[in-house]
């Protein structure tokens, strides 16, 4: 398995796909935005990040500017027959390099329980959706 930058969104269509018989329509978002231009996760700090097996895109993690020194995790998901193989501790890793580059602090989004448990194993501290940053994590970083 291997972690790299995406530069383009054809391989993300079939996990898009996906992720859409979950119910997760963030992908498609992600397809969208690229296409349109509005977010190319190509500010400093952005990346968006693809793990593949083979040639095979089996997930997809962000990261984005929410503003200063505050970076936002975006678009993480892994397809069903590879969760709990180690492939988003795989693409957080890969985030959370980047983000220790230009942030202090990332904050994220989830509704998930799985997710949930994820993100408070790698030190997120739970937070409440309705503050500045509508986030329900926090990840206090050092300083970039």
């Amino acid at each position: 398995m291997r972690v790299e930058r995406l530069s383009q969104m054809t391989k993300v269509v079939p996990l898009a796909a996906i992720a859409r018989s979950e119910g997760f329509q963030f992908l498609d978002r992600l397809i969208v935005e690229w296409t349109e231009g509005s977010n190319r996760f190509s500010q400093p700090g952005e990346a968006i990040f693809g793990a593949f097996v083979g040639d095979v895109l089996v997930g997809t993690a962000g990261i984005t500017v929410q503003r200063d020194q505050v970076g936002r995790v975006r678009r993480v998901y892994v397809h069903p027959a590879y969760r709990r193989q180690g492939v988003a501790k795989l693409l957080m890793d890969a985030v959370l390099t980047i983000g220790r580059d230009h942030f202090t602090t990332l904050v994220l989004y989830t509704e998930t329980d799985e997710a949930r448990n994820l993100y408070e194993r790698l030190g997120f501290i739970p937070e409440s959706p309705e503050g500045s940053d509508h986030a329900t994590h926090r990840l206090e970083l050092s300083t970039p």
